[in-house]
């Protein structure tokens, strides 16, 4: 059966960018990038776990270290424990900023290389909250202001921030609505990526992606009660498997989740490297 023509124009747009390298120059940081470091540090609701203060007190304190690059399409701020060194993934990113980049409206992209994995609770404990899942934040149509507070996932997301910052959201949705959309065509992007825009690529890497989701959903709303948007996790979970059938995907029977982590997506090597 053909792919449909969304889909056509979406792996030629990132085979597009996937194209030659972006050209990244190392900028020395600037006064200025370290108290934009410390506002988004003090002003931010989204970091529950403090891993941003963690970095930057670090910083402070000389044990972290902080690199600035600059491309056409915006500069990136990277900070990460001097002791745990961080092979950052620019290819990948410079990537994402290509697909998302429109003329006049540079990225700034700030990354905390904190380690804490995302797992879920012991069981007993308590729901699924934000400092389970989340590693990042925007704020709508603000491609100046992309956080993303953990290694583990750093270029989903991106994606899925640069969704928001590009005024991509869907409208009049509430917000799990919202977050359920944009978590659902983040993760196609991720695997469109990997494949490098190659359709047959693609249908292999996005089918393995759509077994692990199933499973870790599965694992959630029996483990833990996730069932409906008013329940934390079904917006990056469950919520993005409706999605995915409304695009004309077929969910998968059999899953491949096993285990504790919740980490949404499979590691794409190439695209996303490791945490570690």
């Amino acid at each position: 059966m053909a792919p449909p023509p969304w889909l056509c124009h979406l792996l030629s747009t990132v085979k597009n960018a996937c194209t030659g390298s972006v050209a990244w120059i190392h900028d020395p940081y600037s006064v200025s990038d370290v108290e934009y470091i410390e506002s988004c540090v003090e002003s931010s609701t989204f970091d529950t776990l403090g891993l941003q203060r963690d970095l930057y007190e670090g910083f402070k304190a000389g044990t972290v270290a902080l690199e600035k690059k600059s491309s056409i399409y915006g500069s990136v701020l990277v900070l990460y424990h001097k002791d745990q060194p961080w092979a950052f993934p620019y290819k990948a990113v410079g990537a994402v900023m290509k697909l998302f980049y429109r003329e006049g409206k540079p990225f700034r992209l700030l990354f905390f290389g904190s380690q804490v994995r995302r797992e879920v609770p012991a069981p007993g404990t308590g729901p699924v909250v934000a400092a389970h899942v989340n590693g990042g934040y925007t704020y709508p149509c603000n491609p100046q202001t992309i956080v993303v507070y953990r290694r583990e996932e750093v270029v989903r997301v991106l994606i899925h921030e640069c969704y928001h910052a590009s005024c991509s959201d869907p409208q009049g949705l509430d917000i799990p609505y919202v977050e359920a959309d944009t978590e659902a065509w983040a993760e196609i992007v991720l695997c469109a990526l990997a494949a490098r825009g190659r359709l047959p690529v693609f249908n292999r890497l996005f089918l393995a992606q759509m077994s692990h989701a199933c499973g870790q959903c599965k694992m959630l709303a029996e483990a833990y009660g996730v069932r409906k948007p008013s329940d934390y996790a079904w917006r990056y979970t469950i919520g993005k498997l409706n999605r995915w059938v409304r695009l004309g995907f077929k969910l998968p029977t059999e899953t491949t989740y096993s285990g504790n982590s919740l980490r949404l997506t499979l590691e794409f090597p190439g695209v996303e490297d490791s945490a570690a």
